[in-house]
């Protein structure tokens, strides 16, 4: 009796082994479903040094407790050099930011359940984010170190969304013959939407859009850095016909966009205008206080 009772759970632990040996253990269960990123860095920050950025995505559990207790600074050391030898699977998308600059957004989208561990190098220091959203997802740098923003699923299409492309014209001369830094705000309350288009655009690029940014995490931002003399774009954004535009152009005061299917941008003198339209009626509003 008792060799037949052994024989049975030999079975049952069998059967076990054998079910458990068709899946990983280790298996990702939480992918992160990452499309797009964004950068922004402060002017002055890292101690006006550049900042290295690396997005990391492994396809293992126990990898991303080693990515987490990694100390950044060795990371961008011999720490991940060694990683990246030993882990050829991995997927490593790596930026290096320049104070007072934006980047983005940034195609990021990977094919397979990965979890995702990034890795900002700041002189003010920060421990490995892991990254679990969807959609779009901001890296922000500034003097208090690394954040990350943006909220899961938010770029998830409804059906009152729809795409549009936008695409920016950029004269030779224009800003000085030097880039410049473009930011569009998609806003789903009236009253600030009022709000910013009475800020002025050297107020926004200053303090003002951090401090926007840190109030509302919930509003999503995209950015472009143009080059006089180039026509940019399009960029294909999936917006909420609920939501309206705001556009950051230059040290004037912002557009407010209404969403066409094509939207031409023309950049002049110190700010932008739709394509085939006049500068006064380019104007948010007339007589709208600058702060």
């Amino acid at each position: 009796m008792k060799t037949h009772v052994q024989i049975v759970i030999l079975v049952l632990l069998s059967l076990i082994v054998t079910a458990c040996a068709g899946r990983n253990p280790y298996a990702i269960d939480d992918p992160v479903k990452l499309k797009r990123m964004s950068f922004v860095m402060a002017p002055g920050a890292n101690g006006n040094w550049p900042a290295r950025v690396e997005l990391v995505r492994v396809d293992d559990k126990r990898l991303v407790a080693d990515l987490i207790a990694t100390d950044t600074s060795a990371w961008f050391g011999e720490t991940g050099e060694a990683f990246r030898r030993a882990h050829p699977g991995a997927a490593y998308d790596a930026w290096e930011l320049v104070p007072g600059q934006a980047k983005g957004a940034v195609d990021v989208k990977r094919k397979g359940k990965f979890a995702g561990v990034l890795f900002c190098d700041a002189q003010s220091g920060s421990t490995p984010f892991r990254v679990r959203r969807d959609g779009h997802l901001t890296v922000v740098i500034d003097d208090t170190g690394c954040r990350l923003e943006g909220v899961a699923g938010k770029n998830r299409r409804s059906r009152r969304s729809k795409t549009v492309d936008v695409s920016f014209a950029m004269g030779a001369a224009t800003n000085g013959n030097r880039p410049l830094r473009v930011e569009l705000v998609h806003v789903d309350d009236k009253s600030l939407v009022s709000d910013l288009t009475r800020m002025s655009g050297t107020a926004w690029f200053r303090a003002g859009g951090q401090a926007f940014r840190r109030e509302r995490p919930d509003v999503s931002v995209d950015d472009w850095e143009l080059v006089p003399g180039r026509h940019h774009g399009p960029f294909r954004l999936a917006v909420n016909r609920k939501v309206n535009g705001v556009l950051f152009c230059g040290p004037s005061q912002p557009l407010e966009l209404r969403w066409r299917r094509r939207m031409e941008v023309e950049v002049y003198g110190d700010g932008c205008r739709m394509s085939g339209t006049s500068r006064r009626s380019d104007s948010p509003r007339s007589g709208s206080e600058r702060r």
